[in-house]
């Protein structure tokens, strides 16, 4: 292992630090402190050991010197620790807060800030004595109140401590990861990946969730499945990409080039096995999958919930654009609000691939699903694009154009100044 590579791994440890101390305020005030000094001195380290890393001025320029110029968390990391070294501990600040959220917006949230225990029970039963009297029908119905405990610093108010650091590994991680291929090499398996944070911090921080429908209390799990090595992919699989005996992987180097991937491998799936799960699959700046993701929406809620939390990913993982495959009812629009999406007549189904890249480009593919019989297997028709996608306002995409830096599409309503 390099010693870029064991002072990253040590790194991942105080991140684990962190959110194993989340709720006893010295405890992660310590750990904070000794992450922002370790992860400053994994770059001191490489430029020590410049000598060994053939062309570096070159690498290092367009990784680190380019890669982070005028990032906000990356040159707040750097000040703190200089701050954490001269002058002390960081001034931090932590709080619980109560949100009604109902849709895709943030901006559409209630969000009141809470004290004590006492008063975050308060505040949870004012919010839902609030949705349910002014949000029409079909709109509480989807509502809830999320309940959260925030680490913040004043110097980077608007971000949440521990997404911070976790953005900061990821930084770190990338790095060594370009210098590692530079090197003609792969980084040291044993070196967590950023995605596992991610996966976690909603349990740290013990954020729960009131659904105002049925008033029980949720929260976000996440689970890591293992490749399964010994299976084998299926014959009608297989055909679609030229009878190649292992799983293809086609040098992609355009959002349309990966939307074609997937389009296929999702059409060919869904008609081996007759149904299609949920896939989520963020990109790289090589076009290749840094983080998979499938789940299962029990309402429109888990919805709301689902995308906001992929816009913190593509956030931390700098990601380069998404392909979102899935099933869905297509149901009977009713503008009124007065009744609830899962209550609209059901009009049809449909199995679409969609991609989105952070230049706001966006491909899709789409199918509707028939069923000829009870008995037989469905069977997919492709809808032309220009027939059906142009006038569509996706909402759920919202949170993903603005973690891309993107403007809002113009269906979303302006947010107001203040």
């Amino acid at each position: 292992m390099n010693p870029w590579e064991r002072r990253l791994r040590d790194l991942a440890q105080l991140l684990k630090n962190c959110h194993t101390t989340y709720l006893d305020p010295d405890l992660f005030r310590m750990n904070t402190n000794q992450f922002l000094q370790t992860a400053r001195t994994i770059t001191f380290i490489i430029q020590k050991n410049k000598a060994t890393i053939p062309d570096y001025d070159r690498w290092y320029a367009a990784a680190v010197i380019n890669g982070w110029k005028g990032d906000l968390v990356m040159q707040w990391a750097k000040e703190a620790r200089n701050s954490v070294e001269k002058e002390g501990d960081l001034e931090l600040h932590s709080s619980l807060k109560a949100t009604l959220l109902f849709s895709y917006l943030v901006e559409q949230d209630v969000v009141l800030e809470c004290g004590r225990d006492e008063l975050l029970a308060g505040n949870v039963k004012k919010l839902v004595r609030l949705g349910r009297s002014n949000l029409p029908t079909g709109v509480s119905d989807a509502a809830a109140v999320k309940i959260e405990r925030r680490w913040v610093t004043a110097t980077l108010s608007s971000w949440e401590l521990l997404q911070a650091l976790s953005y900061v590994y990821a930084r770190m991680l990338a790095c060594c990861r370009k210098l590692a291929t530079h090197l003609g090499k792969a980084i040291d398996s044993s070196i967590p990946d950023a995605n596992h944070f991610d996966r976690i911090s909603d349990e740290t921080r013990q954020v729960r969730f009131v659904k105002l429908k049925g008033m029980h209390m949720h929260s976000v799990a996440t689970e890591s499945v293992a490749i399964d090595r010994s299976m084998e992919i299926p014959p009608s699989i297989r055909a679609t990409f030229n009878d190649s005996q292992e799983h293809p992987r086609p040098q992609i180097a355009s959002l349309d080039a990966a939307l074609d991937y997937y389009k296929r491998m999702a059409e060919a799936t869904f008609l081996h096995y007759g149904n299609h799960a949920f896939m989520l699959f963020i990109l790289g700046d090589e076009w290749q999958p840094i983080d998979m993701l499938s789940t299962q929406f029990e309402d429109q809620t888990d919805k709301f919930i689902f995308w906001r939390s992929v816009a913190d990913r593509i956030t931390n993982l700098k990601a380069t654009g998404i392909v979102w495959i899935g099933e869905s009812w297509l149901r009977k629009a009713d503008r009124s609000t007065a009744v609830a999406v899962r209550n609209l007549p059901i009009a049809g189904e449909r199995l679409t691939v969609l991609g989105i890249d952070r230049t706001g480009a966006q491909a899709q593919h789409a199918w509707n699903i028939l069923r000829p019989s009870k008995t037989d297997r469905p069977v997919l028709e492709s809808i032309r694009e220009e027939d059906e996608f142009n006038n569509e306002e996706r909402f759920f995409l919202v949170p993903v154009l603005r973690a891309f830096g993107l403007p809002d599409p113009d269906f979303v309503p302006r947010r107001s100044a203040g």
